[in-house]
């Protein structure tokens, strides 16, 4: 697992599942060169050095941020997909990182942003379009906690619509 979890952390066998279905669908997903464009401000060039700056199974919950301050924001579609794994991680885990909240709020901002023209959605084929309405169906299911903390029944329903059309 890696860096930063905490050491008692395990999944169980129905995380598992998920999580080897977004490992095969988004495994292939090539490293962008650039994760933003790094012309466009000092933030996307921040944010790029971030996400570049270590494997994508290294990053930790403190590289991903805030919702005030997210690199994924400004990530391409090709680096959401390379980066999938991860993020799913850090989406379908407990919060357990008392510096950051549940990374699963963000996660569904990025899910569902612009609806049928999400640009991440448009980019994914079936496969991986099915393993994320999965890791969706699961979350739902086993982060209720979390989500009604956040306020976010509603957008993990709509992120699912999507997902699973």
């Amino acid at each position: 697992m890696s860096a930063g979890w905490p050491e008692d952390f395990a999944w169980d066998a129905g995380a598992i599942s998920v999580l080897n279905e977004i490992d095969v669908a988004f495994g292939n997903s090539e490293r962008p060169v650039y994760f933003t464009d790094v012309n466009h401000c000092c933030e996307c060039r921040e944010h790029h050095e971030e996400l570049s700056e270590h494997a994508m199974i290294e990053l930790r919950r403190s590289n991903l941020g805030g919702a005030a301050w997210d690199p994924i924001c400004f990530t391409s579609p090709q680096g959401k997909a390379h980066l999938f794994p991860i993020l799913a991680r850090y989406s379908m885990a407990p919060s357990f990182w008392p510096d950051y909240d549940w990374y699963g709020t963000q996660l569904v901002f990025h899910l569902t942003s612009g609806g049928q023209y999400n640009e991440f959605w448009k980019s994914c084929d079936g496969g991986q379009r099915l393993a994320v309405a999965r890791m969706i169906e699961w979350i739902i299911e086993h982060r209720k906690d979390e989500i009604d903390q956040y306020l976010d029944a509603d957008d993990w329903l709509a992120a699912w619509q999507l997902w699973a059309a």
